[in-house]
């Protein structure tokens, strides 16, 4: 694993006040605001990956969810710069954002997830407006992520 990702993330972990993160293989949970993000160390791009949970993908109303998620997603509107996305096969809607770890101090790191959870937060909202069901807070991550990143 990257030495330099390491520290990243024990500074990042002490930023937060939580004392040193677990780390597991290049990977990392961090809970913040009822949010869980998944962290990833990629070693051969030298990148980091987040993502998250937005929300469940409901039974009904999923058209005007797609559209709602695709004007959004469109060049980047409301998602500040990650990418959204639909599993049917955990049946859930994802947010996710790459960054090269050359661009990544504990500062800069700390800043970037500020501004991930603020727009899963978002989504979160979105989707339950559009769904009539309250979002739920995000506990644990969701089962079946670990293998849907392919590298």
């Amino acid at each position: 694993m990257n030495t330099a990702f390491e520290n990243v993330m024990r500074e990042v972990g002490v930023g937060l006040g939580v004392g040193e993160l677990v780390l597991e293989e290049g990977r990392a949970l961090i809970g913040v605001d009822d949010v869980v993000v998944n962290v990833h160390y990629l070693e051969e791009p030298d990148q980091v990956l987040l993502y998250a949970e937005v929300a469940p993908l409901p039974e009904k109303g999923r058209e005007a969810l797609y559209a709602a998620l695709l004007e959004g997603q469109s060049f980047f509107k409301d998602t500040a710069g990650a990418t959204l996305s639909v599993s049917r096969e955990i049946s859930g809607i994802f947010l996710q954002i790459l960054q090269p770890m050359r661009m990544l101090d504990a500062a800069a790191f700390l800043n970037l997830l500020e501004h991930f959870v603020h727009v899963v937060l978002y989504w979160r909202k979105v989707c339950a407006e559009l769904t009539g069901e309250e979002a739920a807070p995000q506990t644990a991550a969701p089962e079946g992520l670990a293998s849907m990143l392919r590298v």
